[in-house]
């Protein structure tokens, strides 16, 4: 895998292709080979760190104007387990996700924690 990989991998936990284009090709094959595991569109893990956590992290990392709603959000707040899929509120139509329900409407800012 890539050194600059492994380094952001320590880093952030979480490496987001759209901020580092230049690795497109290296996290392709790293996630090819099972190195990395593809969490969202665009975001990849370390397979043996991925928690529910994690996975929480890598759906916002790669929806930034989602919002975690419903039963999500009430575990988050109640701190008990996530179930799936995950509830997002999204302003827009988004693309298919696995384990996450979206839906689009527009969630009040004072509404958001």
């Amino acid at each position: 895998m890539h050194p600059k990989i492994y380094a952001l991998i320590e880093l952030d936990r979480l490496v987001l292709s759209r901020e580092h284009p230049e690795l497109a090709s290296a996290l392709k094959r790293a996630c090819h080979d099972g190195s990395l595991v593809r969490l969202q569109p665009g975001v990849f893990a370390d397979p043996a760190r991925v928690t529910s956590p994690l996975r929480l992290s890598a759906l916002c990392r790669s929806v930034p104007h989602g919002v975690l709603h419903g039963r999500t959000a009430a575990a988050l707040w109640l701190q008990e387990p996530v179930g799936v899929p995950l509830e997002l509120a999204v302003r827009c139509k988004i693309a298919q996700r696995q384990g996450v329900s979206a839906t689009i409407r527009t969630i009040p800012t004072e509404q958001v924690r």
